[in-house]
């Protein structure tokens, strides 16, 4: 992730504003843009040292699978997935 003097941490496509949560002590959770798109998501990014070599990668890859799998109005559904600099991360919508 770099940040920028004046504003938001710059990480991979999105600009991550502010931090508004977190599940547990790895996964951290970041109010964004996606910037070639212009929308604001919420990021869920596992923030793991070793990040992909971690066994939590693993389940955290099978969470997004299954929640990309729900359609339901009660679940936000996955707009985005992938990884940056070894930390993987998911975006829904706000």
């Amino acid at each position: 992730m770099e940040k920028s003097k004046k504003g938001p941490i710059r990480f991979g496509k999105y600009e991550l504003t502010n931090l508004i949560g977190s599940e547990g002590d790895f996964i951290k959770i970041f109010r964004g843009k996606q910037i070639g798109m212009g929308r604001e998501v919420e990021l869920r990014i596992l923030t793991l040292p070793g990040g992909h070599k971690s066994p939590f990668f693993q389940r955290f890859m099978q969470e997004i699978k299954m929640l990309a799998t729900i359609d339901h109005p009660a679940v936000t559904p996955v707009l985005d997935q992938g990884t940056v600099d070894y930390k993987p991360y998911y975006s829904t919508s706000l």
